[in-house]
């Protein structure tokens, strides 16, 4: 997703004062390589040990958050370490949809209260934030259309607002979408987007206002002692507006086995055009607009779509929060 300058600026911000930042040692529970050279040609390898109470690996939205939250509640000395920079990975090539449309009880519940931070998130984070909302549309096959009922009473059961709008109905929500196969969706008036590096941006900066070291184009190893928002299931891609004048469009799907570390870093112009194709099914209109580019990004998912979160049992102390779905 592309970054807003806002976003860039911040991500400055945070570099910046990476050279003057200093946290006191506390007792050591963790032990990681911390690099001495500085330079910016990639990850840095000279190293020293030194200690921390908590370390957490990776700086985009789940780390940032992570440390940001630990901090509030004084958890001990935190570190940060990522080996590039603050939102560079998934995060800045999320999609960033805001939207509580799951199928799974804890995650709409999760979603729930994320959705109220982004909707305060000076009082609740600190900064401007970027949170639109757009409004969020769930279309499925109609076939799928009683499991949709059975999913969105359960999500009023949870608080959500949501609503099942048919066909000439959302034709009235969306006037240039063609809907003639649709015979059923949910609708969320208050769902829509926000910006993934942002977001990353903003957590690790009041973590650090909260005496959490951040470590950049860092390599570690760890020892430890103790307009609307859209999914469309028919046509299989999602999509949203992208600031005034640009439409975001994705793929479902992509090729499996992908290495996060070394994978294309711009989509193929005939992934591309299988990808338009299929969305101008559902807005006409994309058929007379110009590609200005494509990107790519890896969805780290686990087998059955759900987050893992918990301790690594063979780690102890280390604990994992990959996983979860934008």
């Amino acid at each position: 997703m592309k970054r807003n300058p806002r976003t860039a600026n911040r991500e400055r911000a945070t570099d910046k004062r990476r050279s003057t930042h200093r946290v006191d040692a506390s007792t050591p529970l963790n032990e990681w390589s911390r690099p001495c050279s500085t330079s910016d040609s990639g990850p840095r390898t000279n190293s020293k040990t030194t200690t921390a109470d908590i370390v957490i690996l990776g700086a985009g939205v789940m780390g940032a958050s992570i440390a940001f939250h630990l901090a509030k509640r004084k958890a001990g000395k935190i570190v940060v370490v990522d080996k590039g920079h603050v939102g560079q990975g998934g995060s800045g090539r999320s999609s960033a949809l805001i939207r509580m449309h799951y199928s799974y009880p804890p995650e709409v519940q999760l979603a729930v209260v994320s959705l109220s931070m982004f909707e305060h998130w000076a009082d609740a984070v600190g900064g401007e934030g970027d949170f639109r909302r757009t409004g969020f549309v769930r279309i499925v096959h109609p076939g799928e259309s009683e499991r949709l009922k059975r999913n969105v009473a359960m999500q009023r059961g949870l608080g959500v607002k949501v609503e099942l709008i048919d066909r000439a109905q959302l034709k009235h929500l969306e006037p240039d979408w063609a809907v003639d196969e649709v015979d059923l969706a949910a609708y969320e008036p208050d769902s829509g987007y926000g910006d993934g590096a942002g977001a990353a941006n903003d957590f690790l900066a009041r973590a650090r206002d909260l005496r959490v070291m951040y470590l950049s184009k860092t390599e570690s190893s760890l020892r430890i002692e103790a307009e609307r928002v859209c999914i469309d299931s028919v046509t299989a891609t999602y999509f949203r507006s992208d600031a005034q004048d640009k439409f975001l469009v994705g793929d479902f799907y992509g090729r499996r086995g992908a290495d996060p570390d070394n994978f294309p870093q711009r989509a193929a112009d005939h992934e591309l055009e299988e990808i338009i194709e299929r969305a101008c099914h559902r807005v006409p209109k994309l058929e007379n607009a110009e590609v200005m580019r494509g990107a790519t990004g890896v969805y780290d998912m686990t087998p059955d779509w759900r987050p893992l979160l918990g301790e690594i049992g063979a780690l102890g102390d280390c604990m994992s929060a990959p996983a979860f779905p934008a």
